[in-house]
């Protein structure tokens, strides 16, 4: 729903930027939802028009599959306590 509303990738990062502790946002953080909640892999998620915001070419693919994939995992772990909590 929030894609829906925000209309581009930068305004789609300012939403889960407010959703999420400020302490926890970063580039890899918002990689890692991009990529679980649109069923994407990495360099899809680097080609969405606007992704620029999402960090350079500081890390390789590889390296950033090793920072990203462990985010992706607490934030699916985390999501699936809540669903059940509900």
């Amino acid at each position: 729903m929030s894609a829906l509303e925000a209309g581009s990738i930068r305004a789609l990062v300012e939403i889960i930027r407010n959703e999420i502790d400020e302490a926890q946002f970063n580039a890899f953080v918002v990689v890692s939802i991009f990529m679980e909640a649109f069923d994407l892999d990495l360099t899809q998620v680097r080609e969405l028009p606007g992704a620029e915001c999402l960090g350079g070419g500081a890390h390789t693919d590889d390296e950033i599959n090793e920072i990203v994939w462990p985010h992706l995992e607490q934030w699916i772990e985390s999501n699936r306590r809540k669903q059940q909590a509900r």
